[in-house]
């Protein structure tokens, strides 16, 4: 599923849970447990919950879980309580909101895998990402090449065959890849870092602009502030190049500022 396809996320709640959620918000379990409520969780799965750490976060209890769809086993287990609970629409908004965690199964399996994005001195890093780069070189699928001080991935040995395998699960992520791709090829090595650094940024200055969109301005202060000690510093000219050249592009949803220090012949550069 791609995020221009969700519409809404859910939350599975007991009726008479409402009327505090409507106060409070939607909170942790560890919150949650400090309140009056009524729960609907399963224990068994709570258990294993309580044992689970996001890679690089909080223990799993410290997070509010929401689904992308409430038709779940949560919900079929829950069929005979039915009268007795609710699905709360969340807006899908909440996903650009600092620290949240995506996972492409429930959280407390065994299989599923966590990739959360944080800040570090050179754009934003995850800590998981290496292990599922090791995957993709164990089973074939990518290949890495040393270039002096960077490493260039290729595909591996099986791609083509893993392709021709998953070709119509792909189709549904054709328009995100090739968007990904017509990004790559606009930019140079050296662009990459603040590519990603400007669309993490923008998802931290968002979060802050409950009702209005930030500004391109709005954006630059923000990396340049997240990149005051990296050395060699960067340069404000290219981050508002890189900001204008994304948002051009579709890829930041940013109020243009007229006095972003950026020249025409920059923003083609993108």
């Amino acid at each position: 599923m791609r995020r221009e396809e969700l519409s809404e996320l859910h939350y599975i709640a007991h009726m008479s849970n409402v009327a505090s959620i409507l106060g409070q918000g939607i909170l942790s379990n560890r919150r949650a447990s400090q309140v009056g409520h009524t729960s609907v969780a399963m224990q068994a799965v709570q258990d294993r919950r309580a044992k689970v750490v996001v890679p690089g976060g909080r223990k799993l209890h410290d997070y509010a879980n929401l689904y992308v769809c409430a038709r779940n086993p949560m919900l079929y287990k829950r069929q005979g309580q039915h009268a007795d609970l609710c699905v709360l629409q969340v807006s899908t908004d909440v996903l650009d909101l600092l620290g949240v965690v995506v996972t492409d199964a429930n959280a407390s399996s065994d299989y599923v895998r966590f990739l959360s994005y944080r800040r570090s001195s050179y754009g934003p890093f995850a800590p998981e990402l290496k292990a599922l780069v090791t995957r993709l070189e164990n089973n074939g699928l990518i290949r890495e090449e040393r270039l002096g001080r960077m490493f260039a991935v290729k595909p591996g040995p099986t791609f083509e065959d893993a392709w021709r395998a998953y070709e119509r699960d792909l189709a549904d992520w054709r328009d995100t890849i090739e968007a990904l791709a017509d990004l790559f090829m606009r930019m140079r090595t050296q662009q990459a870092e603040l590519a990603a650094t400007v669309h993490f940024a923008a998802k931290g200055v968002a979060s802050k602009k409950a009702t209005d969109k930030p500004s391109e301005m709005d954006l630059l202060g923000e990396v340049m502030s997240w990149k005051q000690k990296r050395r060699p510093p960067l340069n404000e000219a290219d981050v508002a190049a890189t900001i204008r050249g994304l948002s051009v592009l579709g890829w930041l949803q940013v109020k243009p500022s007229t006095d972003l220090p950026v020249s025409e012949e920059a923003v083609l550069d993108v």
